[in-house]
């Protein structure tokens, strides 16, 4: 069966088509698309195709021509192949923005990517969170998991953060930036422990 994979160029065509007149202000760029996705197929639970594409693109799926949907499902495909078979890598804009400065650091397709994660994972990580059933260790380290993926989501939290452990805001996120591979590579894992942990998933989506 042919896999389903993009392009460097059919990547570039996607990104533009997000960015284009007509999809202006309502769909997520290409750098968010990827974060989303990402949190997606590490879900403990998948979402509908129907429901993701149209919070992709800020429109019903109906509104897609054949060419689009297949490029969507094609990256989602690609990255799923990564994070459940070859090993997922971050983007190269995420792996780089260890040597930028702060300011940079905290806009772009960095930021982007964050902002992605964070909308993609938020609510299933807080019902695993609110469950009270994770032992303090997985309850730690999933925690720290989800907030260094979504560092750069928040850029205003940053300082806080910092300042609750003693840290420099700068120290602060390249030391978070620098955990991001290690936690990327090994999230879907983290969440299935947790999310069985809880009782609020079953093995069934895992077998």
């Amino acid at each position: 069966m042919q896999q389903l994979h993009l392009t460097s160029d059919e990547k570039q065509a996607l990104a533009a088509w997000l960015t284009s007149p007509e999809l202006a202000g309502k769909a997520m760029p290409f750098a968010q698309l990827e974060g989303y996705l990402f949190a997606l197929i590490c879900a403990p639970a998948p979402l509908e195709m129907d429901v993701w594409v149209k919070q992709v693109i800020g429109e019903d799926i109906s509104a897609l021509s054949e060419d689009q949907l297949f490029a969507l499902m094609a990256l989602h495909n690609e990255m799923s192949e990564q994070v459940f078979e070859t090993g997922f890598v971050l983007p190269s804009y995420l792996k780089t923005l260890a040597g930028q400065c702060i300011e940079d650091q905290t806009q772009g397709d960095g930021q982007l990517w964050c902002l992605g994660f964070a909308l993609g994972a938020i609510d299933y990580v807080s019902d695993i969170l609110k469950s009270g059933q994770l032992d303090q260790q997985l309850n730690e380290s999933f925690t720290l998991a989800f907030n260094c993926l979504s560092v750069l989501a928040q850029p205003e939290q940053i300082a806080s953060n910092a300042k609750q452990l003693s840290m420099p805001d700068d120290v602060y996120l390249t030391n978070m930036i620098s955990l991001m591979p290690d936690f990327a590579l090994g999230f879907a894992e983290l969440v299935e422990m947790a999310a069985l942990q809880s009782g609020l998933f079953d093995q069934e989506g895992w077998e």
